[in-house]
C-alpha cells in the first residue's frame, strides 16, 4: 500500500476534532475546486453537468486503454461537499492525464489539497 495512502487512512479514521477540521477543511476546498473546473468546462456561464464532467475527466485515461470509472454521482457528492475524491483514484488520473491538460490542472489541484493537509 502507498505510505501516503496508509497515513490518510489512518489520519481519516482516527476521529479527534483537528483530524474533523482537517476533513472539513479538505472537503471544502475541493468541492470549490470541482466547482470551478465544471463552470469552467461548461458553456455560456452554466456548469458541466456531473455526468459529463465525470465523463470528461476520465477521458485521457480511457485514451490509453486504463479503465477509471468516475459516476456523476461521485461528482455531485465531490461538488456538494458530501465527500472528497479518493485519493488513489485522483493519483491515477493525474497520472493519465497530459501535463497542461484540465485534467492534470484539476488532479494536481486535488493533490496539492491533501499535501497540505496531511503534510505529504
Amino acid at each position: 500500500m502507498d505510505t501516503h495512502y496508509a497515513v490518510l487512512l489512518t489520519k481519516w479514521e482516527t476521529d479527534t476534532e483537528e483530524n474533523m477540521n482537517e476533513r472539513s477543511g479538505l472537503v471544502r476546498k475541493t468541492s470549490e475546486i470541482v466547482n470551478r473546473y465544471r463552470l469552467s468546462k461548461g458553456e455560456n456561464g452554466k456548469h458541466l453537468s456531473f455526468a459529463q464532467f465525470a465523463w470528461e475527466l476520465c477521458r485521457p485515461a480511457r485514451d490509453k486503454g486504463i479503465k477509471i470509472r468516475i459516476s456523476a454521482q461521485a461528482v455531485k457528492n465531490w461538488a456538494d461537499g458530501e465527500h472528497c475524491p479518493d485519493y488513489l483514484l485522483i493519483t491515477r488520473l493525474y497520472h493519465c492525464s497530459p501535463p497542461g491538460s484540465w485534467q492534470h490542472g484539476f488532479s494536481e489541484k486535488i493533490l496539492s489539497e491533501y499535501r497540505r493537509v496531511y503534510g505529504f
